[in-house]
């Protein structure tokens, strides 16, 4: 009975590693960096901004880029980030430029598509 209670692997418990713990938060990397993707629907930060308060909230961790944030949302949308037990989020997040226009792959995607128009 008792292997078979070993057998469930559980997530291992985060670090407390001033490095893994938020300057201002508390929160473990794992926990902001989710909150924050949850927080971005409304707040519509670019990449570099969303880097950059990942940079200051754990300075002495890995210096976050916007290709770091460009994973962690794409885990996010998959629903594999920690906070997300496996469920994929009703709304997809995207990127957001500096006006807080969507971005799809780099381009502003609220922008019309332009068609031709036929003269006669």
């Amino acid at each position: 009975m008792a292997a078979a209670a070993k057998s469930k692997k559980s997530a291992p418990a985060p670090s407390t590693s001033p490095k893994y713990v938020g300057r201002t938060t508390g929160l473990h990397v794992s926990e902001f960096q989710d909150k924050l993707m949850s927080a971005n629907f409304k707040a519509k930060l670019t990449d570099e901004q969303l880097a950059q308060a990942m940079r200051d909230e754990f300075p002495m961790a890995v210096a976050y880029t916007v290709d770091h944030v460009a994973g962690i949302r794409s885990a996010w949308n998959k629903g594999k980030r920690p906070s997300q037990n496996n469920v994929v989020p009703a709304r997809t997040l995207t990127a957001y430029d500096a006006e807080g226009n969507t971005l799809i792959r780099g381009k502003v995607a609220d922008k019309p598509k332009r068609t031709k128009v036929a003269t006669s």
